[in-house]
């Protein structure tokens, strides 16, 4: 298991890894190495990384959890095969739906009062309210797609409302809600991650 430390993997961790991956299993047939947080990869971890999974050993498994495959090496993204995991149920937000999606409503109507009106209940959400931002205008995305079997969110009324948003203005909104995310990690002002992702929002929306 690799986890980081201080939001960094460093490059001795995986130097580590060369002498677990040089020896074979004696108690099963294979070994598995869990990275959790891949993105915290300093640029060194990630190019010493790189030369571990061209030719691993056929014993070996990597396992890397990221919450965005854009802040990992692509070289290390076209050796790994993808499975998307879409988090948390509903149930585990403290996240008040209704509020939220008039929040929503409000920033997709460029009202500019949304912040002040709404920050208290925005700030008892916590980062939640980052992470059901995001499947809201992922929902979106598979719902003007017409793919409408996944969703996360309950809320097609709202989808309907506004599918003309363009297929660019939704993935950048959603490029938007993951670049906060970092931030967000790094300590970055809760207020001013809402303000910035709302009125980013409204620009593109």
């Amino acid at each position: 298991l690799i986890q980081a430390e201080n939001n960094q993997i460093t490059i001795d961790k995986i130097r580590e890894l060369n002498n677990f991956v040089s020896k074979t299993p004696l108690t099963s047939d294979k070994k598995i190495i869990f990275i959790n947080e891949a993105h915290f990869l300093r640029n060194e971890a990630a190019n010493a990384l790189l030369k571990l999974l061209e030719e691993p050993p056929e014993y070996i498994i990597f396992l890397l959890t990221t919450d965005g495959e854009r802040k990992l090496l692509p070289t290390i993204v076209s050796r790994c095969q993808k499975v998307y995991y879409h988090g948390r149920a509903q149930e585990d937000f403290s996240v008040d739906k209704d509020v939220l999606l008039k929040i929503i409503d409000e920033t997709l109507q460029k009202n500019l009062l949304v912040i002040p009106k709404y920050f208290e209940q925005i700030e008892e959400m916590g980062d939640d309210f980052f992470d059901v931002l995001l499947y809201f205008f992922r929902d979106l995305l598979l719902y003007r797609e017409n793919t409408r079997e996944d969703f996360i969110l309950d809320a097609e009324n709202y989808y309907e409302k506004y599918k003309a948003i363009s297929l660019e203005g939704l993935v950048k909104i959603i490029d938007k809600i993951n670049d906060i995310q970092s931030k967000r990690q790094l300590n970055v002002n809760f207020r001013l991650s809402v303000e910035e992702l709302l009125l980013y929002i409204m620009e593109e929306a």
